[in-house]
């Protein structure tokens, strides 16, 4: 079905997107007026994320536990399992993902927030006669955050081209206070909530994260080759593929070449200033495993001071090619992998780099990458121009 490729979800209310012509075997202007786009339900209460089944079913999450399912002919909607969570600071069912043989299994990948555990499960249950059996669930993997303060628990999950199931995760970091808007390094004690360092930059943190994992069918996980760190744990966790995100809660991958792709929703400050960089949203693209800088910079490696909370005295930018994390709430690696820069971002206003994009709104979602198929036999298909 092409729902898979065209799906949007957009605040409430499921779109889909639909040319109405067929597509030229060569590249051409596309003009965009000539798609249509029908609404397949509305109403729905703060939903997450969706798959598509192969028989054109489509999955959805929503934030207080719902999983629901649209019916690909009758559009039908219907409540087909749920599980308990806590909403609270952001928390929820906030992840989903079928299993590469969902056709044959019935495999349903849930990432959510239990109500008596603080983080993160990312569990597999398998669809019975069209219902999620709860009785099914195998804990694949968890992890923890802390719940003083609000925000960022991010959340999303895709497989690879290879099976491997990439789990994204936010920062856990509260994003206001005396940090103005710009890096949330204050080291000060019982300020850890405040200090991005502790998740995000901290190597044995599962926190501000793009994981990956290779489920296996007992309802486990291996490490694949490739990660950011050894399998030992020696130098991280080893299921870190990415760090140094803040908040990544849109990603997806690219099902021909494997490249991961994430928005991440970047900090308030509405200007420049001698802390920093003003606030930047960013679509990043992972080629291989790596550190993509944050708190430490953000945009084009654009670099944030060392400041002292305590003092308010502003230190040296921190260095892209070799970032130091010294917080005293950091437990892994001080010396960490250099950092990368994003490859689009956008502040709150026009983008000179990025002119595209307008001025205005940031919440940056990375969206699925489309391939065009000269051989695929069908009158709504994109055009060779989208590819």
């Amino acid at each position: 079905m092409l729902w898979s490729r065209l799906l949007l979800s957009l605040s409430a209310v499921l779109l889909l997107v639909i040319p109405a012509f067929a597509a030229d075997p060569e590249p051409a202007p596309v003009d965009p007026s000539r798609f249509e786009v029908t609404s397949l339900v509305a109403g729905l209460k703060q939903p997450m994320e969706l798959a598509i089944a192969p028989d054109g079913t489509v999955f959805l999450i929503e934030l207080h536990g719902k999983l629901k399912s649209i019916h690909p002919q009758t559009r039908e909607v219907k409540v087909v399992g749920e599980v308990k969570v806590t909403t609270d600071q952001e928390n929820g069912l906030i992840g989903l993902a079928l299993d590469p043989n969902f056709a044959t299994n019935g495999w349903v990948y849930l990432q959510y927030s239990p109500p008596d555990f603080s983080g993160q499960h990312i569990s597999r249950f398998t669809l019975v006669d069209g219902m999620l059996d709860l009785t099914t669930e195998k804990v694949l993997f968890k992890y923890e955050e802390q719940r003083k303060e609000c925000c960022h628990h991010a959340g999303s999950l895709h497989f690879g081209p290879g099976g491997d199931l990439f789990i994204a995760t936010g920062d856990n970091t509260h994003p206001h206070g005396d940090s103005q808007g710009y890096a949330p390094i204050d080291e000060r004690p019982d300020r850890a909530p405040w200090d991005a360092q502790k998740s995000a930059s901290n190597t044995h943190s599962y926190n501000g994260k793009v994981l990956r994992i290779k489920p296996t069918p007992d309802g486990s996980y291996e490490i694949p080759e490739g990660n950011l760190f050894p399998r030992d744990g020696s130098k991280g966790r080893p299921e870190i593929y990415v760090m140094g995100c803040r908040n990544p809660w849109r990603m997806n991958v690219d099902s021909v070449t494997g490249f991961v792709y994430w928005g991440d929703v970047g900090p308030d400050a509405g200007g420049d200033n001698p802390r920093g960089p003003r606030g930047y949203d960013e679509i990043n693209q992972a080629r291989r495993a790596g550190n993509f800088g944050w708190p430490y910079f953000v945009g084009n490696n654009f670099a944030y001071a060392d400041v002292d909370f305590a003092t308010g005295a502003i230190g040296p930018k921190f260095d892209a090619n070799a970032p130091v994390n010294e917080s005293p709430n950091n437990t892994g690696e001080k010396v960490l992998p250099p950092a990368q820069p994003a490859l689009i971002y956008y502040p709150g206003s026009a983008s000179p780099e990025f002119p595209e994009l307008g001025g205005g709104g940031r919440t940056a979602c990375a969206g699925p990458v489309y391939h065009y198929s000269a051989s695929l036999q069908s009158p709504i298909k994109f055009p060779a121009g989208y590819d």
